[in-house]
């Protein structure tokens, strides 16, 4: 555990830096009678192409002290690169796809290396959001029992910022449907982001992101179409997620916090509860 804080507080330290080092340049233009934003090249490239702005896009780098899907671990420590996209079509309607992978530190027999492949359209309407989407989770390094699994989806979520301002708490319900394993899949969530900054100096660069979560899923067939006979199984599972989050730039943004996550396993394995506590970080950059 303290060589994984060591690694994490050696790797955001270059991003310290970067954020002095942008407010001493801010500065500096300021001085010269310039506006930092206006003179960005995106801001150049926004002009050129105004139908950019339609268009938002976020590059990240996770490292994760372990790889969950649905409580159930498939890797250790991991790092986990993504590439989301999101365009805004007008009367509250958007459509987006992400490409993300899970690409294990160590190698062995359950250290999953994961391509996920995920699409969809998106509502939003007063303080409301919904969604559907389409995602394909491709396991690059193994054979059996199963290589892929293929899911629809639904989303819901409420902004609750209207009544209950910086003490938002956004509930979430999402829904899952994957033919491999003919498994139903169903979460609920509850975010909330504590402006830290804004209460101590007024300001907006840090806040504690929490995500408290419970699901429950069960399949079919638990191992896949592929090979493995057709097993049932389910289970429930929950947990909570929480990153002390830094805003570095406009366009930059770093996370490091804490997870635990438990489960109930069915009876294929009959394990009872399993727990798992361990760290994650993140940099991510918008434009």
């Amino acid at each position: 555990m303290k060589q994984i804080i060591g690694t994490l507080i050696l790797s955001l330290a270059p991003f310290a830096v970067a954020f002095a080092q942008q407010d001493l340049e801010a500065e500096k233009m300021a001085k010269q009678g310039l506006n930092p934003a206006e003179s960005s090249p995106q801001a150049a490239l926004l002009e050129a192409y105004p139908e950019l702005k339609n268009l938002n896009m976020t590059l990240s780098f996770g490292f994760e002290g372990e790889y969950l899907f649905r409580a159930k671990q498939y890797a250790s420590q991991s790092f986990q690169p993504e590439l989301k996209a999101h365009y805004n079509l007008g009367e509250g309607f958007g459509i987006y796809a992400n490409v993300w992978d899970n690409c294990p530190l160590t190698s062995g027999a359950m250290e999953v290396n994961e391509m996920d492949l995920c699409a969809g359209i998106d509502y939003s309407y007063d303080v409301f959001r919904f969604s559907v989407g389409y995602g394909y989770y491709w396991f690059t390094n193994i054979d059996y029992p199963m290589t892929r699994v293929a899911e629809v989806n639904a989303t819901a979520a409420m902004d609750t910022t209207r009544w209950l301002g910086d003490f938002n708490v956004t509930p979430m319900l999402i829904y899952c449907y994957g033919w491999n394993m003919d498994c139903s899949s169903i979460e609920a969530r509850l975010f909330y982001s504590a402006p830290i900054s804004k209460w101590v100096w007024g300001d907006t660069y840090l806040s504690i992101d929490t995500i408290l979560l419970y699901g429950y899923t069960s399949a079919n067939k638990y191992f896949g179409d592929q090979t493995a006979p057709a097993i049932k199984n389910g289970y429930g599972y929950a947990g909570v997620i929480s990153d002390l989050v830094l805003t570095l730039t406009d366009y930059c943004k770093i996370s490091v916090g804490i997870r635990y996550i438990q489960h109930n396993d069915g009876p294929q394995n009959d394990k009872g509860t399993e727990k798992h506590l361990f760290m994650g970080s993140k940099v991510s950059f918008s434009f």
